[in-house]
């Protein structure tokens, strides 16, 4: 694999939408073959051309689309390819060797940010110039955070903890990153220790595992 590219690629199939995290500008390109897709089937690649000796390699997501962990391991500069364009005031936790950007969703009492709201950007491929690409406002997950920290259940199916803390982690660390808790949990980046440091940061308490950092 080519080391500048991004450090995952993805297939998506005809008739199935894209990742909704998806990263503007990636490369696309059609396998030659739909006999050497990851599921037999016509689509398309992002991110780069198709290998078909990757083809065993390919992961599956609950949505229909597929993707790959191009390189062996995840370094922080990888992560850092992964970074939404932002401007917003954040937390930086560091876990297991990597630095992430959290975005910070309730005050330090656990009170919300009334009005809240993400504004998304991308470069521009041709002028390099920053541009906004949506805005998107964030109640639902902050008071998922709060009744989380309050001990009560936030997720109809998985309840209050186990997998559903791990997913609350991720979908926080998905406002900062263009990824979403199946890459986080096929990386085995979705530890407790992590998911511990994620959500204290978000809520504006400072663990021995992470630092607040004011950078914009």
């Amino acid at each position: 694999m080519n080391q500048a590219g991004p450090p995952l690629l993805y297939y998506v199939p005809e008739g199935i939408l894209p990742p909704a995290h998806l990263r503007n500008g990636l490369a696309v390109s059609r396998p030659l073959s739909s006999a050497t897709t990851p599921d037999g089937s016509a689509g398309l690649v992002f991110g780069a051309m198709y290998d078909p000796t990757t083809q065993a390699a390919w992961r599956r997501s609950d949505a229909g689309w597929w993707f790959l962990l191009a390189r062996d391991a995840f370094t922080q500069a990888e992560l850092d390819q992964c970074q939404r364009l932002r401007g917003d005031p954040y937390a930086v936790v560091e876990n297991r060797g990597r630095r992430w950007r959290v975005p910070r969703l309730l005050q330090s009492d656990l009170t919300t940010q009334p009005g809240l709201v993400t504004e998304f950007g991308a470069l521009d491929p041709i002028s390099g110039a920053p541009r906004l690409c949506s805005v998107v406002r964030h109640e639902k997950l902050q008071d998922d955070l709060q009744r989380f920290f309050a001990g009560e259940r936030f997720h109809p199916e998985l309840g209050a903890n186990n997998l559903a803390v791990l997913q609350l982690a991720c979908r926080i660390v998905g406002l900062w990153y263009h990824l979403d808790w199946q890459e986080l949990f096929a990386l085995e980046i979705a530890t407790w220790d992590w998911a511990d440091a994620v959500t204290s940061a978000a809520a504006d308490l400072v663990t021995p595992s992470a630092r607040t950092d004011a950078s914009a």
